[in-house]
């Protein structure tokens, strides 16, 4: 699928990139905004040239900048900023707009679109009574853009080798926070926090939105490991996968989320109830080993169920409990999308602490309402649903099998959300969507593949 050809784009990037060198240098703009609206100008011609290509790019580029989006920032006039990843996200809404309205028949018939719909619209409703409408509609936007990487995915995965593309792909973006995460791990030098003294964060602003995205990385090797010995293959690749597992999960256990533990011990319960027994034996052991030889390790476990004075346990549980009672002040409304640091800072002062809710069902409802916290809800059911039963329907064995760990994946992360922002790490919802997107999208089309061969 092709929006302009060959000769139109290289056009394009000549003419684009002279301009921005003349405003660099006749309106003597900082090199900065030259590189980054070159990168965009090379972005937007690549995807309208071959718009998967385009998306890989966006999927792979999206979590290396997350840390540095704001030093990779665009001054508009003198009071607007436009950060790194807001252009980004704009950028993609913009052409995802252009290759809706291209293919907009070619987008899989899902009920779950209605459900994204309906979220995205309780969103717009809540910027009308928001206390900070420009917020509300960042928010807005921040969410669209999740979507349309949903979007993206539903229309361009049409085959088996763009879906081992966009495999590829997400495995790439994660090369440079795992290459910073190492770096930490080594110097020391992650975020103290919680009595300890180096959280791994890779390129994320967090431990927590870095651990939710090793996760992710995680299924994906997974993924790669069984399809592998499924085809009973055995080579150098293999070696390499399974050192990339061992890597990530010591990498997981080194952001001390317990968030993403639980996350990733839901995984391999799921994938040994419905796949295999013998996963849930590789996690008990590794637990054991990882408790026994850890003392950092040892009490962050230990404080799940003897919490003390100033455990983040207890912490939360205080947050959720000052945060419900101001939702109970105006439920039916809320008090706008993207407002939550606004609201605690209001209510309890600059200085009192995270403002940060931590349960994305809560922030929901507190933001957006009652119409809110019941479409933000029912999107992840139905996601969850909708990939259980294309699970069960589905009979090629790889595509079964991505499906069976998508599913997982989305259940470990749903459970993560309820004491995490884990919603508002747009990088690894992008990353998080563009799978389930995938999963989605493909089904049919492997089928199809499987079919003709037969024939």
């Amino acid at each position: 699928m092709n929006i302009i050809s060959k000769q139109l784009a290289g056009i394009l990037i000549a003419t684009g990139l002279v301009i921005i060198l003349a405003l660099n240098i006749f309106l003597i703009q900082p090199i900065s905004i030259g590189l980054i609206l070159s990168a965009g100008l090379i972005l937007t011609v690549i995807y309208l040239y071959n718009p998967l290509w385009g998306i890989l790019l966006f999927i792979t580029i999206r979590p290396s900048i997350d840390q540095f989006s704001e030093k990779l920032s665009i001054n508009i006039g003198d009071t607007l900023v436009l950060s790194g990843s807001s252009f980004l996200g704009i950028l993609l809404i913009i052409l995802s707009i252009i290759l809706l309205s291209k293919s907009i028949k070619k987008i899989p018939r899902q009920s779950l679109l209605i459900f994204w719909m309906l979220y995205l619209l309780s969103i717009l409703i809540s910027i009308i009574f928001s206390i900070d409408k420009a917020i509300s509609l960042y928010e807005f936007i921040r969410v669209l853009s999740i979507f349309m990487i949903f979007i993206n995915a539903l229309i361009l995965i049409r085959n088996k080798k763009d879906f081992t593309y966009s495999i590829y792909a997400v495995l790439v973006s994660a090369i440079l926070p795992v290459l910073l995460a190492l770096y930490q791990m080594v110097t020391g030098s992650g975020i103290g926090s919680n009595g300890l003294e180096s959280r791994l964060f890779g390129t994320f602003t967090h431990p927590n939105a870095f651990a939710s995205f090793v996760v992710i990385m995680i299924s994906l090797v997974v993924f790669l490991i069984i399809k592998e010995k499924n085809n009973k293959g055995k080579n150098i690749a293999n070696w390499i996968l399974y050192a990339t597992l061992f890597i990530s999960i010591i990498i997981l256990l080194a952001t001390f989320s317990r968030g993403a533990l639980l996350a990733f011990i839901v995984f391999i319960f799921i994938l040994s109830l419905l796949k295999s027994p013998k996963y849930i034996l590789f996690a008990v052991i590794l637990f054991v080993i990882v408790f026994a030889t850890s003392q950092d390790f040892r009490d962050r476990t230990e404080d799940i169920y003897n919490p003390p004075a100033d455990s983040s346990i207890r912490w939360r549980f205080q947050q959720w409990d000052k945060m419900y009672k101001i939702y109970t002040e105006n439920p039916i409304k809320g008090y706008g999308a993207g407002t939550e640091i606004i609201i605690h800072e209001k209510e309890f002062g600059f200085y009192a602490g995270n403002p940060y809710t931590h349960n994305d069902i809560l922030r929901s409802a507190l933001e957006t309402g009652v119409l809110g916290v019941i479409t933000f809800s029912l999107l992840w059911i139905i996601t969850i649903v909708t990939l259980f039963i294309q699970f069960i329907k589905t009979k090629e064995k790889n595509k079964k099998l991505f499906l069976l760990l998508i599913f997982a994946l989305i259940v470990s992360e749903f459970i993560f959300s309820i004491s995490s922002n884990i919603f508002r790490g747009t990088a690894t919802q992008w990353t998080l969507w563009f799978l389930i997107g995938t999963a989605l999208a493909s089904p049919l089309s492997f089928l199809r593949k499987q079919e003709s061969i037969r024939r």
